[in-house]
């Protein structure tokens, strides 16, 4: 079964289960596509939740707290807090309580965890790290270029989940070195074919030479051979004449 229908399947249950509205399951079935399953917890943006849903942020809002409201959630305040003290960014953790426990469990307060630093930031730093230890092995320009691949699908939202990025960059040079002896062997592969062509082309500009053009192929000269004046003892009228001797004998 694939992960949408697991989704629409458990989101219909704990609809009939606890008396879900219509829009109330629909925003616990988006909220439970980013789920991760080994913590039962989600860290969506509320405005990737409305887009989803076809609706406004404060739409978002207020059926994610009513879902908080029956238990069936928790919802965990994470501001991003700049080194000057202002709020950067507002990201908010859920966790599953009613699948986790098999029961709803309301939340009595409204939990808050500063952060200094986004998501985003934490796991960047973690993969420098990993570059830095690699670059011993592998070279600064090789490392470089795996850690382009690997910040570029964390802003996509690829590597959102890597638990150890050490072994996630190693597998992106693997993948390098692969693609780039691939492509090495594909350019071999046309160059041999391009002097395949050159020799072709030349062997047919021989071929195409003269019949006569070589010395030892010119046709011996004889008495009767005058063509081109290449007998020096006979004129044309000598050589006529003995023709018609010939002939006459006959």
């Amino acid at each position: 079964m694939k992960s949408y229908d697991i989704n629409a399947v458990v989101s219909a249950n704990m609809a009939e289960q606890y008396g879900l509205t219509f829009m109330e399951r629909g925003f616990y079935e988006i909220l439970r596509s980013f789920k991760c399953n080994i913590e039962h917890t989600a860290t969506p943006g509320i405005g990737t939740i409305a887009k989803a849903m076809g609706c406004c942020r404060n739409t978002a809002k207020k059926y994610i707290n009513k879902l908080v409201d029956k238990g069936l959630i928790w919802k965990t305040e994470r501001p991003v807090v700049r080194p000057d003290g202002r709020k950067w960014n507002d990201t908010h953790l859920y966790t599953f309580v009613a699948e986790k426990h098999g029961k709803p469990v309301f939340q009595e307060s409204r939990d808050v965890k500063v952060q200094t630093e986004s998501p985003y930031q934490k796991i960047k730093a973690t993969f420098e790290e990993a570059r830095d230890e690699l670059r011993k092995l592998h070279g600064k320009e090789l490392c470089d270029r795996a850690f382009k691949i690997c910040i570029r699908n964390l802003r996509t939202g690829v590597t959102s989940y890597v638990k150890n990025p050490l072994n996630y960059m190693k597998s992106v040079i693997k993948n390098i070195v692969k693609e780039s002896a691939l492509e090495k062997a594909q350019k071999e592969y046309a160059n041999s074919f391009e002097e395949s062509d050159v020799k072709d082309e030349s062997n047919s500009k021989k071929q195409e030479k003269p019949r006569y053009a070589a010395p030892y192929s010119q046709p011996r000269k004889t008495a009767f051979h005058n063509f081109e004046q290449r007998s020096s003892n006979y004129s044309n009228d000598d050589l006529e004449a003995l023709i018609r001797e010939k002939n006459s004998r006959r």
